[in-house]
């Protein structure tokens, strides 16, 4: 649930509502892939900001995570090799502006300010932000931080912006989530506000920590593309929908989150 302050460029909104695209786009590689505005042709360059656990994790060239196997799967239906580029996610749409790969998949959500620079895909996972404080902290809610309540985030994140702009906390950013989960630990911050599913399954390696709030804000992640590339956004909206209709969607993300996905991304059949 990584996510910033964003707005797909109004020409470029598409799917803000819960459901994805026609599969009648769909486009195949090979010399198909020409017309979809590539770095390379015949490869999708995808950035990331690795690692962002369970979305996307691992090292070089063994990436894994529920963004990196579906955004994998996406490139399968289109006939096109995966080439994945870590980036830093404070820096992720400057680096999609100037071209430097042709797709993002890092858990971002769609936001108007966010459409204003990019074009996003149809949704693909439904989000909230949390609250996660030290096991036996006296801080239970948003509704208990005040002026002197110190809480980490991400750069560049909507939960940043949500500590920012809702709350009266001091803000101390990080440039990744670990960071601030680090510091968290350390006591060097009271609570991480940050997406829900990360700061989750981040309770595996910081057990002493707790998530004490779902922060309900209705957000939705999409892969962002650029605002001109309507040939891409067609493709990868088609391929979405290919890849929920015959059931790899659900398979991908039953492995990762042990649960059925939302309805909205179960095969219509």
């Amino acid at each position: 649930m990584r996510v910033v302050t964003a707005l797909i460029a109004a020409v470029a909104v598409v799917g803000i509502a819960a459901g994805c695209g026609s599969s009648s786009s769909t486009t195949s590689g090979g010399s198909g892939s020409d017309d979809l505005g590539l770095i390379t042709p015949g490869t999708l360059t995808i950035g990331s900001d690795i690692p962002y656990p369970p979305f996307e994790q691992g090292s070089p060239p063994d990436y894994t995570g529920f963004d990196v196997d579906l955004m994998d799967a996406i490139a399968q239906k289109l006939d096109l090799k995966p080439k994945w580029v870590d980036t830093a996610f404070g820096t992720i749409f400057a680096d999609q502006q100037a071209g430097k790969f042709d797709i993002v998949a890092s858990s971002t959500t769609i936001t108007p300010e966010r459409q204003q620079r990019v074009t996003f895909s149809d949704p693909y996972f439904d989000a909230d932000q949390s609250l996660m404080v030290q096991k036996g902290s006296d801080l239970q809610s948003t509704d208990d931080i005040t002026s002197s309540t110190r809480i980490g985030v991400q750069q560049g994140t909507t939960g940043a912006d949500y500590a920012t702009n809702k709350t009266d906390a001091q803000v101390q950013s990080y440039p990744e989530i670990g960071n601030a989960f680090n510091a968290l630990q350390a006591g060097q911050v009271d609570g991480v506000i940050n997406d829900f599913a990360v700061s989750a399954f981040a309770l595996k390696k910081y057990p002493q920590l707790d998530v004490v709030q779902t922060i309900t804000t209705g957000e939705q992640y999409g892969f962002p593309m650029q605002q001109q590339n309507t040939a891409l956004q067609d493709a990868v909206n088609g391929a979405l929908q290919d890849v929920i209709d015959d059931g790899t969607y659900e398979k991908i993300f039953e492995q990762w989150f042990t649960e059925k996905p939302p309805k909205e991304f179960l095969p219509s059949s």
